[in-house]
């Protein structure tokens, strides 16, 4: 059984998560690498970043999330994104927010 969670506690839920396009190359051969934050509820994809070739997504996640409104939110991203310039900008962005760490 999977369970979908729209909201935690009248919070938005918004899941963050790179994918690698698979069968696309650009003119030097390399992948395209794409994260992207989804909004639960709707299942719609509300922000996507290109990740280049010499950087990798830990960055990109501060870009990605500076592209919309996260104020009251649940933000999911996996331990690739623990650095703490992440958490910090995160919890910056979010007064009152407590990052927690789990294995799922």
């Amino acid at each position: 059984m999977r369970l979908t969670f729209t909201t935690i506690e009248g919070c938005r839920v918004i899941a963050c998560d790179g994918k690698t396009v698979r069968g696309a190359k650009d003119r030097d051969g390399n992948q395209p690498h794409l994260p992207a934050a989804m909004d639960h509820a709707t299942g719609v994809v509300i922000g996507q970043v290109d990740v280049a070739v010499k950087t990798n997504d830990i960055p990109m996640l501060r870009e990605l999330l500076g592209q919309f409104d996260i104020t009251n939110s649940v933000i999911t991203i996996d331990a690739l994104h623990t650095p703490r310039s992440t958490i910090e900008y995160i919890v910056g962005r979010l007064p009152g927010c407590a990052p927690v760490a789990g294995r799922g």
